[in-house]
């Protein structure tokens, strides 16, 4: 049977780690470095506009980002696309072997979805189409293929897309893995062009765990308990940034020089 072909620009969106962080795990290793330089175009990558927002506890304690469709006009948060060094896109494999690259740099173990030890799952990788520039009926045909890899993992049947949300938020991803956001925006129109020759981007969509979307005060109590991986510094460095993060800073700020204070007034008193 002939392989389907198609003349796709395709890239990864990036809303965290994967931008500045080299190793995956606790391990001594270059991974994320590795993928970067070997599958991605980072010098082409373009600041994007994106409903995202600190969602998500990680077993290390720190809120990592979730996507939310909650956050929209004023709330959106940056983040980028970057190119991969392969395009076009011309055929499944291709397309199958950019999303095993990024599934190893997310720590996936090149499977498209991740569980916990109860096998649920809480990371999945989506596909998000320019439906500007990707006709329906190349939709329709890359959407199959794409749930079928899904069907593929041993945990799909414990996929449920509307755990993938908070309150009545839409949820962030479908049953057949689509991401469920809007074509992004970029930061700068200048780059509203070349934004839109992209045809569809990859990207991972994981599961706010708490019951709802932690407060300012928690996030900046967990920022400054991060001494190893520093997520939020070194994500706001790298310019993915949400609405909170003026007010996260300031919290940062005011519980540091209150727990200062009291750590000097027991100095003083002792």
């Amino acid at each position: 049977m002939t392989e389907q072909t198609f003349n796709l620009k395709g890239g990864v969106l990036i809303i965290g780690s994967l931008l500045w962080q080299n190793n995956v795990g606790q391990n001594n290793n270059t991974i994320r470095l590795d993928w970067r330089k070997s599958r991605l175009d980072i010098d082409s990558s373009i600041g994007v506009k994106v409903p995202i927002r600190y969602g998500r506890l990680s077993s290390g304690g720190i809120y990592t980002m979730t996507f939310a469709n909650s956050c929209r006009g004023k709330n959106l948060g940056t983040a980028f696309v970057v190119p991969f060094q392969s395009n076009p896109i011309t055929n499944w494999t291709q397309l199958i072997t950019e999303a095993s690259e990024l599934s190893r740099a997310e720590g996936m173990s090149r499977t498209f979805i991740s569980s916990n030890g109860q096998r649920q799952p809480w990371c999945i990788l989506g596909l998000l189409f320019n439906k500007n520039k990707v006709a329906p009926s190349d939709r329709t045909t890359l959407s199959g293929l794409w749930q079928q890899e899904l069907s593929k993992d041993k945990d799909f049947t414990n996929f449920d897309a509307d755990n993938f949300k908070h309150g009545n938020e839409k949820p962030c991803i479908l049953p057949d893995g689509h991401l469920n956001i809007p074509w992004t925006i970029p930061i700068n129109n200048k780059d509203k062009k070349s934004l839109e020759e992209f045809d569809f981007f990859l990207a991972t969509a994981t599961l706010p765990n708490e019951n709802i979307y932690p407060s300012i005060k928690k996030i900046a109590i967990s920022v400054n308990a991060d001494n190893d991986r520093k997520y939020f510094r070194n994500n706001f460095a790298n310019g993915i940034t949400t609405f909170q993060d003026n007010r996260i800073n300031k919290k940062i700020t005011l519980l540091h020089d209150t727990n200062k204070q009291t750590a000097d007034g027991r100095k003083g008193g002792s």
